[in-house]
């Protein structure tokens, strides 16, 4: 796939990109924008709810959020691969930003 494909019904347009990293090189985030939710999201599992982020970051996490980043998507859901829906102020934590 090419970095970035664009899927519409007419409607509704989303995007997915292409985001390799050390977890699995096919790695791809579903961006839903009319909802600002980066949708499917692999490299990120939230911990359970008030339980503190694992440290040292996961190497997984910090690449998601430089793709984010780098992307400029605006968000504020998560809705990962593994896990709960969660957000964007719980992933920078989890960054140790």
């Amino acid at each position: 796939m090419p970095e970035k494909r664009v899927l519409t019904d007419g409607t509704h347009t989303d995007r997915a990109y292409h985001v390799p990293n050390n977890h699995n090189e096919g790695m791809l985030i579903a961006y839903l924008a009319e909802g600002k939710d980066p949708g499917r999201s692999g490299p990120f599992t939230p911990p359970a709810v008030g339980t503190p982020p694992p440290g040292p970051p996961s190497p997984y996490t910090l690449s998601l959020v430089e793709n984010l980043d780098r992307l400029k998507l605006n968000y504020e859901k998560i809705l990962p691969l593994h896990g709960r829906l969660t957000n964007k102020e719980e992933l920078m934590k989890a960054a140790g930003k």
